[in-house]
């Protein structure tokens, strides 16, 4: 029996973790979630998918995760700043811009409404900017509210590491209470202000404000300039990306 291939396989690797996701007649299939640690681990066992596609386009933020990947199936494509991209840059140094942040752009340029601004919500915050010609401006990176807790934990001798509460009661009337009132107020507060002072820059206010990300859907409900989310978006950006390379 013949083994089934499939066209294309999306791999977006990020600090915590990397989506695999199929593309089948153009559209993207559920991504496969794995933690990107395991996959720096010599036991890590790599999904089929990476055997049975014909084609591979990736987006790696973790050098460690980048090299695995290509002793692994050296055919594939790598979305970085020295790459050709279906967006035009206005950034001093391409090379140092982040790959999921470039898919990010690239998905968002391809909707066509300038300006606009992805949001992505991950282990950090990070902001891009398309200026009113749609070229890639540049953007914020930030902290994510993981981090916040995280370093709060690890910086401290008493603070315990804690779970956050969604709509936490503002006053705090327990340390990890405290905490969590200080965290989800406090990112809250960090993304209204960062994204304020990003859309004053802009000559006139951005036509789309995109969030993506797995926190992007209760961030969004307490932000009102984040007009929609698209889980997918980075995603988008490495099939466009891959389809541009052909």
């Amino acid at each position: 029996m013949k083994t089934q291939t499939l066209p294309l396989l999306l791999v977006d690797v990020s600090n915590t973790f990397s989506k695999f996701a199929a593309v089948k007649n153009g559209k993207i299939q559920r991504p496969v979630r794995i933690e990107t640690s395991k996959i720096c681990e010599k036991s890590w066992t790599p999904p089929p998918q990476m055997r049975l596609a014909e084609k591979i386009c990736i987006a790696s933020v973790v050098p460690r995760a980048t090299q695995v990947f290509y002793k692994l199936r050296p055919d594939a494509e790598f979305l970085s700043g020295t790459r050709s991209l279906p967006v035009q840059i206005s950034y001093p140094h391409a090379a140092e811009i982040g790959a999921d942040r470039l898919a990010n752009a690239i998905a968002l340029h391809k909707l066509g409404r300038f300006p606009a601004i992805a949001l992505d919500f991950g282990t950090a915050i990070t902001l891009d900017i398309l200026d009113e010609r749609g070229f890639y401006c540049g953007g914020v990176i930030a902290p994510g509210w993981q981090m916040m807790l995280s370093y709060l934990h690890e910086k401290t001798a008493l603070l315990p590491r804690v779970r956050l509460t969604k709509q936490p009661d503002p006053i705090g009337k327990s340390t990890s209470a405290a905490i969590c009132a200080g965290v989800h107020y406090g990112f809250i507060g960090l993304v209204r202000n960062i994204l304020k002072h990003a859309i004053s820059s802009l000559p006139r206010s951005p036509a789309l404000i995109i969030a993506t990300g797995g926190d992007s859907d209760w961030i969004s409900r307490e932000i009102p300039d984040i007009q929609y989310t698209d889980p997918l978006l980075t995603l988008r950006g490495i099939q466009i990306f891959a389809e541009s390379l052909h």
